[in-house]
């Protein structure tokens, strides 16, 4: 499902951003993926222009906070870099409705102002070290496991390093411990020299988010969904390096 769908799965009305909240005793809690944690700061700084709810963010890998909330971690939000882990805890009955607010996208980072083709920078492979995320643990680290299989390289061992998550993979680079990567777009700064990777050499990074059954404000967490369905959360998120997702997209590539 898609945030269109917000609303009557959600069982509320449209969240509007000209209505109060009435403040709770404890702050909204939200698990997200280090890929998406910037641009939720901005959001929750939009959000927080129209209501008093407040709101914590814990950031790290998809993976992490998954085998946290499978624990009883107490979020009442994971917003993850994929579908698949949120589906899982649907699944389990540790939370509900596995929604899609974004897709994400890999780039190249850094390269060569004089390549502009993915294919040729990665198959020339000149790179020491080459950072990547975790792929057990990020689905951008499996997106760029894939991108690699998909040209035929083979990186060894030693040219393979890779974060913890999204986040790590590119610290590696700008500190100078790795001479490349596969990143998000959404780290990318405007002086960045990066290549867009063709969203068909990997699977598409469908990243949906999911209100925890153990939740103890689930109003107040589905108000805030029914938030990023907007015109001004959208904005913010394309801004991010993100897609909105089609209306007819859902979680698990469900048509």
């Amino acid at each position: 499902m898609t945030l269109s769908g917000v609303v009557k799965i959600c069982l509320l009305p449209l969240f509007s951003i000209l209505a109060a909240t009435v403040v709770n005793a404890e702050p909204l809690r939200i698990a997200v993926a280090s890929n998406f944690a910037q641009t939720l700061e901005q959001l929750i700084e939009d959000y927080r222009q129209h209501t008093a709810v407040d709101l914590v963010l814990a950031k790290g890998s998809s993976g992490k906070h998954y085998a946290q909330l499978q624990r009883g971690a107490p979020f009442d939000l994971f917003f993850s870099a994929d579908d698949d882990f949120p589906q899982r805890l649907v699944d389990a009955g540790l939370a509900s409705h596995c929604i899609l607010y974004a897709y994400g996208q890999l780039v190249l980072w850094p390269t060569s102002e004089e390549i502009s083709d993915p294919a040729q920078a990665l198959g020339q492979f000149e790179y020491r070290r080459f950072a990547i995320a975790n792929p057990r643990l990020a689905p951008y680290g499996r997106a760029a496991e894939q991108v690699l299989a998909f040209l035929g390289v083979a990186p060894s061992p030693e040219q393979l390093v890779k974060g913890e998550n999204i986040a790590q993979a590119y610290q590696f680079i700008y500190t100078g411990n790795a001479q490349g990567g596969l990143v998000a777009r959404s780290q990318m700064r405007t002086e960045d020299h990066y290549i867009p990777v063709p969203r068909h050499w990997h699977e598409p990074i469908r990243q949906a988010v999911v209100i925890m059954g153990s939740s103890r404000q689930p109003q107040a967490a589905a108000e805030f969904i029914n938030y990023l369905a907007t015109p001004a959360a959208e904005r913010i998120i394309t801004a991010g390096g993100y897609l909105i997702p089609p209306p007819t997209d859902h979680c698990g590539g469900q048509q």
